[in-house]
């Protein structure tokens, strides 16, 4: 009798720890939108030319030392589509967050 009282006392004590560990928490998940990569749309060259006017201002990834106008943009934009060119823009909500273009 003292061997079966002692293991449901194992057995109650064993439950209790289990109780007691955390359960596995799920990451919660982010309220903000995904991000988007799609074709460039005439819209978003305001805003591409902002992200460029950026890096040209204040960093060292392009070689460009004046910023672009919107007309040199839009011209660019439009040569490179023109000869069948990707230029993406990564859009989160609806601001543009980056863009992307090939050259030749």
């Amino acid at each position: 009798m003292s061997v079966v009282l002692e293991r449901l006392a194992i057995t109650k004590a064993l439950d209790a720890l289990r109780l007691r560990e955390p359960k596995e928490k799920k990451a919660p998940r982010s309220k903000s939108p995904e991000p988007r990569l799609r074709p460039l749309e005439l819209k978003d060259i305001e805003q591409v030319a902002a992200i460029y006017a950026h890096y040209v201002a204040d960093g060292v990834a392009t070689f460009d030392e004046v910023v672009p106008d919107l007309e040199a943009w839009s011209g660019k934009a439009g040569s490179i589509v023109a000869r069948g060119l990707p230029f993406l823009v990564v859009e989160v909500g609806d601001r543009v967050v980056g863009f992307a273009y090939a050259s030749l």
